[in-house]
């Protein structure tokens, strides 16, 4: 019965929620079948239109399960169907950011294919230049490649994203002054938002391999890699 209530819907979303949440389990060729069935329903159901947004990132939650079981090939040609489902324009920037980013994290973690792993990074970077999850990785690649000038310059710039969010942040909380303050509790508290807080992104829930080393927005510091990358520059 829960199976059919999620694949009665043409939505891909319940899909791909439910396999991340299978393979936040280990459940890896579980969420396989769940994202196979999701995709199949909504390939059935498609209005004709050659890019949709959230079969996209179903197909991305797919490769990273594939590369997860080790099927490679078949991971790099869903990835590429993610990547061509997307909106060519501006509207598709930020998925074309993360679906790069995540090509990146495959290329130089399953491949070690270190140029396309840099190339694809780069990609990623020209969809979004404050994406400090794609300034750490390719600091690590360009590292590797041996070349120390740039992962320092990487790491430099990951660092100036953490300090302008850190401030971006404290500034809002500031603009809510005391004059503000009194008029919003005169008003009902669904009138005003205290802080405009984002949500959580699709990608922030996927299972990749190489979490445990560290590529996500969260996990680390960009302070600590900054020490250290200046320590390995100056060795």
């Amino acid at each position: 019965m829960f199976l059919f209530y999620f694949w009665s819907f043409s939505d891909s979303d319940p899909f791909r929620i439910y396999a991340e949440f299978e393979m936040s389990l280990s459940n890896y060729r579980r969420a396989r079948s769940i994202l196979f069935q999701g995709a199949q329903s909504s390939s059935e159901s498609s209005d004709g239109s050659l890019y949709n947004e959230k079969l996209s990132h179903l197909y991305h939650t797919w490769a990273v399960c594939e590369w997860q079981l080790g099927n490679l090939d078949r991971s790099e040609v869903l990835f590429d169907h993610s990547l061509r489902l997307t909106d060519a324009g501006t509207r598709g920037s930020d998925t074309r950011s993360f679906i790069f980013l995540s090509i990146a994290r495959f290329l130089f973690h399953a491949r070690k294919d270190f140029a396309l792993a840099q190339h694809c990074v780069s990609l990623a970077l020209t969809e979004n230049t404050r994406s400090k999850a794609s300034w750490m990785l390719w600091s690590k690649i360009a590292n590797i490649m041996g070349n120390k000038t740039l992962s320092f310059a990487c790491i430099q710039e990951a660092d100036k994203i953490s300090a302008k969010t850190r401030v971006e942040n404290r500034d809002t909380l500031e603009s809510v002054n005391n004059k503000n303050m009194n008029h919003m509790l005169r008003q009902a508290p669904w009138h005003y938002k205290i802080v405009d807080v984002n949500e959580k992104s699709w990608y922030d829930a996927i299972n990749f391999p190489d979490d445990d080393l560290n590529f996500t927005e969260e996990t680390r510091d960009s302070t600590q890699l900054l020490q250290e990358t200046v320590a390995i520059h100056k060795k």
